[in-house]
């Protein structure tokens, strides 16, 4: 198990924390009591920490505290090991750099490792496969990628891809939106109403006078901008661009579609998956 907070002794060295997550296992008799400090090194070293076995926590930063958690945690050689949001505490930059060693280590070491996290794109950057839970309910267990282009609920789609919704009313074969008529997709004949999902990155910008929606405000992400929209109707989209398009708050705009985008409508009473939480063993 490594835990949010570390769970470090702080009377302990970095050698002594590694080694007492040793204890149960040498009482189990899978290590003798001489090979618990040759098995906490490796453990160490493995985390990168070799050269600071005799420091105590308060003499290291955020980053290598979490990395003698984890060397605590794989110095037994477990199979599975447990992790509880080991990052929340951590800088931006330490935890991008983590998660993927984190990983890496798991790889190397052949350990299959549950990762809790509230984090989106952590939680689809390092996982083979992805959980998405809802109040003790699975709303949808499969490969990230999948998660993101097919969400199989709402939920899923709002938690995950943070996508806009925006209502669709059936028009003959062809929706009416805030943005337009757009086509039927198939699978959604039987609807005649709906909410549309469209991602933020799906929207594109053009600086229209006469354009029916308006941005409202402009946010600076350094690689792209994040832009808020309103619509006639008085709804909030948002868009993500590439800083080539820079628009002033304010400015009237018309939007289109990215090529390729996916199309999604869920129906405005759909109602969630039945998977309880003891369903997860069974579905991997």
């Amino acid at each position: 198990m490594v835990f949010q907070d570390y769970a470090l002794f702080p009377h302990l060295t970095v050698l002594g924390n590694v080694t007492f997550g040793l204890k149960t296992a040498t009482q189990r008799h899978r290590f003798p009591p001489h090979q618990r400090q040759a098995e906490a090194q490796r453990a160490i070293a493995l985390v990168g920490l070799a050269g600071f076995e005799a420091r105590y926590p308060h003499e290291l930063s955020g980053g290598q505290q979490q990395r003698v958690a984890l060397a605590r945690a794989l110095a037994p050689r477990p199979s599975l090991v447990l992790l509880d949001e080991p990052f929340s505490n951590l800088d931006v930059q330490v935890r991008l750099y983590l998660r993927q060693e984190v990983r890496d280590i798991l790889k190397g070491v052949g350990a299959s490792g549950v990762f809790v996290t509230h984090d989106q794109e952590e939680a689809l950057s390092i996982s083979d496969r992805l959980a998405v839970m809802r109040q003790g309910q699975l709303e949808q267990l499969d490969a990230p990628e999948r998660i993101y282009r097919q969400p199989a609920t709402r939920f899923v789609a709002e938690f995950v891809t943070q996508a806009n919704f925006i209502p669709a009313e059936r028009v003959g074969n062809r929706w009416h939106t805030a943005l337009g008529l757009l086509p039927v997709a198939p699978g959604e004949d039987h609807l005649s109403a709906g909410e549309m999902m469209i991602r933020q990155e799906d929207l594109q910008l053009h600086g229209d006078e006469r354009g029916p929606l308006t941005v409202r405000d402009r946010q600076f992400l350094g690689r792209e901008y994040r832009y808020t929209l309103t619509t006639a109707t008085g709804q909030l989209l948002q868009a993500r661009t590439p800083i080539d398009t820079c628009l002033q708050p304010g400015a009237a705009v018309t939007v289109t579609l990215a090529p390729g985008w996916r199309q999604r409508v869920f129906a405005p009473s759909a109602e969630r998956p039945t998977h309880p939480i003891r369903d997860l063993a069974t579905l991997t």
